[in-house]
């Protein structure tokens, strides 16, 4: 075996150096078949599953929507909420809520916002986790050549009010006690003689 000197030692190492200047070492794959390394769950994998489909309401109930598969991260919503006797008077409805943790923006000043406060889900009176939700409501009577009424809500995935001003609510629900696998959709203030009816896509 040839022994080197210290000069011979460094021609060898700057000149290995230079051979990968420019190129990256080849990192062979990674498996894990539990044997070379950890395998992993499918409940720990995000799910690409989504799900939809609409549900109507003529009163105020509490109702579980149940997801296709675990760890899903947004609701989509739309719909309208109509008077059963008069066609010419409904409100329709266009929100989403997030399932996983958010912050909530805060005022910074005249011209930004600052993410703070608690994260969502924020734990309501009665212990249940609400959602961070959100939804556009706009109350139209008369048909065309009527009026409307039009109305953003930061709380509420449904908060439709007969118009004009915020007096009269027509219906408002809205997400809460998150479980792995569902949600809770509360519908309250529905008035008597109407419906709701909602599209929901769950992604």
């Amino acid at each position: 075996m040839q022994n080197l000197n210290e000069q011979q030692v460094r021609a060898i190492i700057a000149d290995e150096i230079q051979k990968n200047l420019f190129k990256l070492p080849k990192v062979p794959p990674t498996y894990h078949t539990g044997v070379d390394n950890v395998k992993i769950p499918s409940s720990s994998i995000i799910a690409n599953t989504a799900s939809y489909g609409f549900v109507y309401f003529n009163e105020n109930q509490t109702y579980t929507l149940n997801f296709a598969a675990g760890n899903p991260s947004l609701i989509l919503v739309n719909g309208l909420v109509y008077n059963t006797s008069n066609s010419d008077e409904y409100a329709l409805i266009e929100g989403n809520a997030v399932i996983t943790k958010t912050m909530a923006f805060q005022p910074n000043n005249t011209s930004s916002v600052v993410v703070g406060g608690p994260p969502y889900p924020i734990t309501d009176s009665v212990g249940r986790g609400v959602l961070a939700q959100c939804s556009t409501n706009l109350y139209i009577v008369g048909g065309t050549g009527g009026t409307a009424n039009g109305h953003v809500d930061d709380n509420f995935i449904v908060n439709a009010y007969q118009g004009p001003g915020l007096t009269n609510h027509v219906a408002t629900a809205q997400f809460m006690n998150i479980q792995p696998s569902s949600v809770d959709l509360v519908v309250t203030n529905l008035l008597s003689g109407w419906e709701l009816k909602l599209n929901f896509t769950i992604i």
